[in-house]
Formats: C-alpha cells, structure tokens, sequence
C-alpha cells in the first residue's frame, strides 16, 4: 500500500524537524567552535556599572545618561552584526539597556536577559525580571517581582540630603514568592526591606 501525503500535511510533518535542526545552529557556528565572550561588551558593561558607582546623589545623571545613550548606541552595532553570541554577552546587552530612558530599551533589555537567562546565564535571571518590572513601570503599570524602586517623596528632598526610597507598587495577584525565587529575586518583604539599604 502506498501512503499518499498532501503537501499541507507533509509541511505539518517536517517544520518541527526542520525547526528542531535549525535552532540550535549557535548563530551558525561550525559545531566545533565554541563561542567566546565578547570583550568589547565586557569593557561597555563595566563602564555601565563604573557610571553608577558612590552615593546615588551624588552623581551627574545628565552625563550618565549621554554615556549610557552612546554605549547603547555601540551595542545595537554589534547586536546587528551578530557579535553578542554567549549567555554572559546577553546578560552584559541587557543591563545596558536596562539603563535605557524609554520602553524600547527596557523591551529590548528584558528580551536580551531572557535570552542569556535560557543560555545558563544566572544573572541574566534576575535581569529578566527586573527588565520585565521595569518595562511595566514605565508603562503606568504596577511590577510583578519586585525589583523595582522609587525616590520617596521627591519634591521634599534638597539638594544635599540622602534620599531615601521605597519599594515601587507591586502587583502580587498571581506573582509569587517561589517565582520570585526561581528568578534569584528576594521575596516580596525582604524587597521592601531592602529599600534602606539604598
């Protein structure tokens, strides 16, 4: 007996053949080679990091913010030229972005953590969902995790004082402690403590 396949049918057979063999290409890579992380990234990554260093205000946010928007700018050239390739290059793109002014930068942070997070990247987990928490925040909404953290009463503070900050609001209806957990999150009360330690 001769089986007899529509063309649809064959397709519906083979994609995830053809997707299963494709995915793991490692942006096609020979398979011998082994990527290795990309020390340009390192250096824009420690630079990120260097910018946000010493009493928070104290700092030139205005100056910090056109380095951020500069290395932001030399990160989307390599991402274009395939030059971010381990799970410590996405976690290094996605806490740059994560200093983006707008919600396509934290998109674009939360895509690239979630994208180290699956490569093994540790860090990157907790990145995916600060970036996530991030990105609702700056769309009016309340975060899920709780990684996210406001100035406290800004328009009483003078030039001078430490600030003090609090816990942005967080929506806890679904969210829980244990996913906070598996994300390497403090849960929802050790969060708000820690909001003194600013």
């Amino acid at each position: 007996m001769k089986l007899s396949l529509s063309p649809l049918t064959l397709a519906l057979v083979l994609a995830p053949v053809a997707f299963s063999a494709g995915r793991n290409s490692g942006q096609d890579r020979p398979p011998t080679e082994v990527a290795v992380d990309n020390a340009r990234l390192a250096e824009i990554y420690k630079q990120d990091q260097a910018d946000r260093q010493g009493p928070i205000e104290n700092l030139d946010w205005e100056k910090v913010s056109a380095r951020d928007q500069q290395r932001q700018d030399e990160l989307k050239a390599m991402l274009a030229r395939g030059e971010v390739v381990t799970g410590q290059d996405y976690f290094h793109a996605a806490m740059v972005f994560q200093h983006s002014m707008d919600k396509q930068g934290y998109k674009l942070a939360h895509e690239l953590a979630w994208i180290g997070a699956s490569m093994g990247n540790r860090s990157a987990k907790w990145l995916s969902a600060a970036s996530w928490d991030r990105l609702l925040v700056s769309l009016g909404e309340n975060q899920r995790f709780g990684t996210q953290y406001r100035q406290k009463d800004p328009a009483n503070h003078k030039p001078g004082d430490k600030m003090v900050f609090e816990l942005t609001p967080v929506d806890d209806d679904g969210a829980t402690d244990g996913m906070r957990k598996a994300l390497d999150c403090p849960t929802l009360e050790e969060a708000k403590r820690r909001a003194a330690d600013f």
